[in-house]
């Protein structure tokens, strides 16, 4: 939301001209723009096309940093497209605004699954030495 440059007031939902007669249209406008870039990014990842997605859903975050449910849905995508690192920096700035951010959870979990697998040494049977082998005369 936001308020009226000329008196300070909060115009209410969907009001373009405020009680001083001040013309919002253009504000009112700007503040739907956000809602407008996460629903491209839901659109762009429905199609299967996360890297579009993320710039949309980046765009969004940028213009609400205080979007929980947006952070949380960028660190999902940062995660499609492999950049773990990213998505548990998304995920943490999702945390900080709201714990319960929704999708965060599942988020967490993907992330701590990845960490764990990544983080496990490989396992071979040789007990990871190499096997000599003797040449045949």
């Amino acid at each position: 939301m936001f308020t009226c440059p000329s008196c300070g007031e909060e115009p209410a939902a969907g009001q373009t001209t405020c009680k001083c007669g001040a013309d919002l249209s253009v504000l009112a406008s700007l503040d739907r723009l956000p809602d407008a870039w996460y629903n491209r990014a839901l659109r762009a990842a429905g199609d299967g096309d996360a890297a579009a997605a993320l710039e949309w859903m980046s765009a969004c975050c940028a213009a609400r940093p205080t979007d929980a449910g947006a952070r949380c849905a960028q660190g999902k995508l940062w995660a499609q497209l492999g950049h773990w690192d990213a998505a548990a920096r998304a995920l943490a700035q999702a945390q900080a605004i709201d714990p319960d951010a929704p999708g965060s959870a599942e988020l967490a979990k993907a992330i701590q699954e990845r960490q764990a697998r990544s983080a496990a040494p490989a396992a071979r049977k040789d007990g990871g030495r190499a096997k000599k082998t003797r040449k045949r005369r």
